[in-house]
Parts: C-alpha cells; structure tokens; sequence
C-alpha cells in the first residue's frame, strides 16, 4: 500500500525539465513543454526492456518474450531532451515483450502528441517509418542496402546519429540505477506507473 501510495504522489508532482519551468505530469504538459521549445530542438525516442519473471503458463510466454533482448521482458518507450534527461516513459499498453517499437508507439497516445508538438525526433531502425506519422522532422540511421555499402556521407550522417542519439541510452541507463526496471516482479500493467515515478525520482536527483 505505502508503495502504491508514493508511486501516485511522485506522479502527482510530475517530472522536473532541467530547465526549470511547469512539471510534467500528464501527456497535455508534455505537449507543451514539446510546443514550447525552440524549433531548431529536438527530443530522442527510444525503447528499453525491463526484464521480468517467465510466466507461469505457456501461452503467455511466448507473447512476454523479447527478441531483442532475448528474456521475457515488459517493453516501455523514453523519451528525452537532447542532453538525455527523460522527461516522459510510457510502458508498453499490451504488456507484452515482443511487440516492436514502432508499433508500441503505434499503440499509445505519445504517438498523437509528438504528432501535434511538431517536434523534431531523433530515433533508432526500430522507428523506420514514424516520419510519415508525424509533423515535425524525423530523423534514423540511413540503412544499408542488400549487397551493397553506405557511402562516405551516409556513414559520416549515421555516426553524427549515433552520436547525439547515444545521450536516450544514458537516460536510460540512469532510470536502470533503479532496481525496479532494472527486473520488473509486479503485474506487466505496473511498469506504467513504476516507469513514470522512477522518470520523477531521477529528475529530482
């Protein structure tokens, strides 16, 4: 209960901006804190794996297993500013570890706020396509065709990429100092709340 309880007030303070500014609490303050950044800014989407306990039946095994990271895994989406500071997490609706990361976002309402924001968005391979679904730029590596290799300026573009998109996987990393999504033991539907109060935990540190 006292567990339930704090993860409620956290939410209910809502996430800190480094900037300063009004906390971000629901999904209409990210969309203005999106709206009211510069232009030439942008933020970094990224998925993340939380392991869990494999369940119990066989049925639910196989939807709960990650092939990307090769567990059973509850999956969630960070989304940063350029530093890298998380400012939202949302986990993964269906609760299941298989389910790709464009199309967890497919599934949620982010998709429709950073699609009115018209923020400019940093991704990996796993976004292929999401510059179709919203307003602003939206920025993945360029892929390699079969057969054949990136040119001088695809690679200098992907590692400039990787370079500013490296900064989600550190936002990432500090939300993981946290044991709670470092292996998830609650109910799937738990990550969401467990998510959202670890992303205002670590902007008050």
């Amino acid at each position: 209960r006292w567990r339930d309880e704090l993860e409620r007030l956290l939410i209910a303070h809502g996430v800190q901006p480094p900037e300063g500014g009004e906390p971000i609490r629901t999904l209409g303050d990210l969309a203005a804190y999106l709206g009211a950044r510069d232009p030439q800014d942008y933020v970094i989407v990224d998925g993340t794996d939380v392991p869990r306990p494999r369940p119990v039946s066989w049925e639910n095994q196989r939807p709960a297993w990650s092939g990307k990271s090769k567990r059973h895994a509850v999956k969630g989406t960070v989304v940063s500013d350029a530093a890298g500071n998380p400012v939202w997490f949302e986990a993964n609706p269906s609760g299941e570890g298989r389910t790709q990361d464009l199309t967890m976002l497919r599934s949620g309402a982010l998709l429709g706020v950073l699609a009115l924001a018209g923020v400019s968005v940093l991704a990996d391979l796993g976004y292929q396509g999401l510059g179709s679904m919203l307003t602003g730029d939206v920025y993945t590596p360029r892929r390699r065709r079969p057969g054949r290799r990136l040119d001088r300026d695809d690679r200098i573009y992907n590692h400039a990429h990787a370079q500013a998109r490296i900064r989600v996987e550190h936002g990432i990393a500090r939300l993981k100092q946290w044991g709670a999504l470092r292996h998830h033991r609650r109910q799937p539907a738990a990550l969401d709340s467990t998510g959202k109060a670890i992303t205002v935990l670590t902007s008050l540190r």
